[in-house]
């Protein structure tokens, strides 16, 4: 048995895409764009209701309606 085979997988499916894409566009409005891969993540922490543990919050922070936590380790 595999590491993996513990976590939950979360998919980036339609729900995930259109979050996406509305964030980006807001984010790029506001001239506050952050990273592709960052912006996925947010995105489907949004659609699951889950909040983003991150070293990151100077990315994360500027993500509306997303819940972000420093990691201390």
């Amino acid at each position: 048995m595999s590491v993996v085979e513990h976590w939950l997988v979360l998919p980036f499916d339609l729900d995930v895409a259109y979050v996406h894409a509305r964030l980006e566009s807001e984010l790029v409005a506001h001239g506050q764009r952050i990273g592709f891969c960052d912006l996925i993540i947010a995105a489907t922490a949004i659609v699951n209701q889950c909040e983003v543990i991150t070293h990151n919050m100077r990315e994360f922070q500027r993500v509306p309606g997303l819940t972000v936590r420093s990691i201390d380790w």
